[in-house]
């Protein structure tokens, strides 16, 4: 038997949203020690700071569970952060209960994504827009070349140099470090001493903003 660990008191999400689960044969339990096993959904309350503290935890501890938070206000910041910390799913609690069940129903859970930045924010710039130290696949960079955004590993395969503040000319990014060349907008790489080119990440727009997709 599935369960959905539900961390939340509100009442237009509760009743209702338990009701469905229920119909789709998932038990829906109100604490971490009534689960008998990972659970396959966690409602959660995002004004609820100890369950929001927990998103990450959650996250490394149930890797394939669909995480699914509600706001009673819009909030970018905290709608990001969430995102941020590991929900596949953040909406406005009057639209939480239909926006859940769509997910249950549609969407797999191998396909996660991390918000980067907005993509007005990339408006009129060319080159890297976006350093990341610590992101979800590792130190990444993300550029802007003819209208497109390429997200890679920001270190060079040759020796672990930061390729981020390296010349790129067109789609070309030269490692300031030892000179390997990788075109950024076909993957390849152009020149040595490194044999490999940095690791690419897909990339998805949507809603106005940038997300990295994760995968697997």
């Amino acid at each position: 038997e599935h369960e959905v660990l539900m961390v939340t008191r509100a009442s237009l999400v509760t009743g209702r949203l338990e009701d469905a689960l229920v119909s789709r044969g998932l038990r829906v339990v109100g604490s971490e020690p009534e689960l008998s096993a990972a659970p396959r959904l966690v409602a959660v309350d995002l004004t609820d700071r100890v369950a929001l503290e927990s998103l990450p935890r959650w996250r490394r501890s149930w890797p394939d569970a669909l995480l699914a938070g509600h706001l009673a206000l819009p909030d970018r910041d905290a709608w990001l952060g969430a995102e941020r910390a590991g929900c596949d799913l953040v909406v406005n609690r009057g639209a939480f209960v239909a926006a859940v069940l769509r997910l249950l129903d549609n969407s797999p859970a191998s396909r996660r994504r991390y918000p980067l930045m907005a993509s007005s924010d990339a408006a009129g710039r060319l080159g890297c827009v976006l350093q990341v130290a610590d992101s979800p696949v590792g130190p990444l960079a993300v550029y802007h070349i003819h209208k497109r955004f390429y997200a890679i590993a920001d270190r060079c395969p040759h020796a672990g140099a930061l390729l981020s503040p390296g010349e790129l000319d067109g789609a070309i990014l030269t490692c300031p470090e030892h000179g390997s060349q990788f075109d950024l907008e076909t993957g390849e790489r152009r020149r040595g001493p490194a044999d490999d080119s940095p690791r690419q990440f897909p990339l998805l727009e949507e809603g106005g903003e940038l997300y990295l997709v994760l995968e697997g």
